[in-house]
């Protein structure tokens, strides 16, 4: 979800070709992309999701990490990433309400 509404805010300044190339690497979407939409909307700045699964078990390995039938998950994990969701899925929906993004763009 995090990427999804990245790469939606991305494409109202960038093209769908560049948005796409740029697939689910989050590394590649802030850093080719992050600098623009700073520019652009500087009021989106404190905003972006993208930001809120750095150093979090939602950042290693995505999308791989959906498939893995490891450990990577524990209690811990789960519950934390569960917290930030809820904080992401805060932050996609006042997008939404201030009409940054809309909701048929996700």
């Amino acid at each position: 979800m995090v990427e999804c509404t990245f790469k939606v805010i991305i494409q109202k300044c960038i093209d769908y070709k560049t948005c796409r190339k740029l697939s689910h690497n989050l590394i590649k979407l802030e850093s080719e992309s992050i600098e623009i939409l700073r520019i652009t909307y500087p009021s989106l700045n404190s905003k972006l999701p993208v930001s809120w699964i750095n150093d979090t078990v939602l950042e290693k390995d995505h999308p791989r990490r959906r498939y893995f039938k490891s450990g990577l998950w524990n209690k811990e994990r789960a519950t934390e990433a569960v917290e930030r969701a809820k904080k992401i899925y805060e932050i996609i929906l006042n997008l939404i309400l201030d009409g940054k993004i809309s909701s048929e763009e996700l």
